[in-house]
């Protein structure tokens, strides 16, 4: 079943009836749905896919070779001593012919034999772009196709018609994959796995979240059990120090002195990991809005959930689940421990809910134009002070707080965030909106407030996830 990705392939089916040559560089994370993509966009259209294999250059040269001779109904063609000759001969039998040529995996060859990045430049400066062919290059590795393949410095640079990063999902996409669970559940479920189509894919709504859970994280050939360390020994040349890092986030330091003190490592060394690891989309550094960003002002955290909560529930419990203790970990060092994991999560959602309804009438037909969070110091309490969303419009800034609670949401909540609206400096000559979000609901004395006041807006768990 195809889920999403609407804006994708609409851009590269509007690209393709052009007729002329294209030229679509596709990248993103393992098991983010590349392939699902690309599968949907040629399915009804003549298309030579090779996926390159993790071996030599003869091999998959080989292997290209005579998927293009079948393609083209060839007995048998020419054999080629090089990338060069491979496409010139390609450019020769494609001639007018509309067509697709995905070269997935596209690193496994340019790793390789770095030569296929200027042989492939000659073909499409000389032969391709006289044609109707729509080529597609696409990568899982990250560094590699945003250095090698769109960088300033590759042979392909500037030759690109379409560029597409697929990213994971927001977290509306959770509600297709598991639609029989409730709101709460489904949040959760964000939180465990984040966007990404192929983990979601796994869940089984039919059975309880915990039993999800074990299922997939909670043994030695579990499926989850050790998916972000293949995926950072994919990228990484030292998966052991950003582990440290990564743990030492997942575990609450947030800033580059405290992560610096936890994993024992240099500051400099320390900070150009960081910086790889943002590189990468898993680290986000946050400031205080509307504030310029320093080192001292920072913030670090993990960005993708699935590596929050692995490298938060599973990564120190790795000892005892491959003795088996999988029940004692799910009951003594996880599911006590949800309800204040999720409490950034749900910020997260809610960032993402004001996003997704941008300019609509429950956020008064505002287009918000900057988003954030804001903490500081508050110099009536005389004590640090939080604003956990930040939006603003050219007439308007809307401040947010997120509850994820089992309690219903308080007025004195509601209250604490509208004294605190002069500590957005930025904010000061709007006019407000004070958004408050619950898992739980609202207290009547709120609900009447709200009533009586049209600045205060209501949104419960149930509306964020369309339920």
């Amino acid at each position: 079943m195809f889920i999403g990705r609407t804006r994708e392939l609409a851009d590269m089916n509007r690209s393709y009836e052009t007729g002329k040559f294209q030229f679509l560089v596709l990248y993103g994370r393992r098991r983010i749905g590349k392939t699902t993509l690309i599968s949907e966009f040629i399915k009804d259209k003549p298309t030579l896919f090779f996926s390159a294999q993790d071996s030599n250059t003869a091999y998959n040269l080989t292997q290209l070779s005579n998927q293009i001779f079948q393609f083209f109904n060839v007995s048998a063609g020419p054999r080629f001593p090089d990338w060069a000759s491979l496409f010139e001969y390609a450019a020769q039998q494609i001639k007018e012919k509309r067509m697709v040529l995905v070269l997935d995996e596209f690193p496994y060859l340019a790793q390789r034999d770095p030569s296929i990045l200027s042989a492939l430049q000659h073909a499409i400066d000389h032969q391709f772009k006289d044609s109707s062919l729509y080529l597609i290059l696409c990568g899982s590795t990250m560094s590699f196709m945003e250095n090698e393949i769109l960088g300033t410095k590759s042979p392909l640079f500037g030759r690109r018609t379409l560029q597409i990063h697929l990213k994971p999902f927001l977290y509306d996409a959770v509600a297709r994959f598991a639609p029989q669970y409730t709101a709460s559940d489904q949040a959760i479920l964000y939180g465990l796995v984040g966007g990404t189509p192929h983990y979601l894919n796994m869940i089984d709504p039919s059975i309880p979240l915990e039993e999800n859970i074990r299922s997939l994280f909670l043994s030695s050939s579990a499926y989850l059990y050790d998916e972000p360390l293949l995926l950072l020994k994919q990228e990484l040349r030292e998966p052991a120090v950003y582990n440290t890092i990564l743990a030492a986030l997942a575990n609450g330091a947030s800033r580059r002195n405290d992560i610096t003190t936890q994993c024992g490592e240099p500051t400099d060394k320390v900070g150009k990991y960081l910086s790889v690891l943002m590189a990468l989309g898993l680290v986000v550094r946050t400031t205080p809005f509307g504030e310029k960003v320093t080192v001292r002002n920072s913030i670090y955290a993990l960005k993708d959930p699935l590596f929050r909560f692995w490298y938060r529930f599973i990564f120190p419990y790795r000892g005892l689940i491959e003795l088996g203790q999988r029940d004692p970990v799910l009951k003594e060092k996880i599911l006590p421990f949800l309800p204040q994991y999720m409490g950034p999560i749900f910020e997260e959602i809610c960032l993402d809910f004001v996003r997704l309804r941008n300019g609509s009438d429950r956020l008064q037909h505002q287009f918000f134009l900057e988003f954030g969070k804001w903490w500081g110091n508050d110099p009536l309490e005389k004590a640090q002070a939080e604003v956990d969303l930040v939006a603003l419009s050219e007439g308007k800034v809307l401040l947010g707080e997120c509850k994820w609670s089992e309690t219903a949401f308080p007025l004195s909540a509601c209250e604490k965030l509208i004294r605190r609206r002069l500590l957005i400096h930025s904010g000061q000559n709007r006019e407000p909106i004070y958004a408050m979000f619950s898992k739980t609901g609202f207290d009547r004395t709120l609900v009447k407030r709200a009533a009586e006041n049209s600045s205060i807006l209501l949104f419960s768990l149930d509306e964020i996830f369309g339920s």
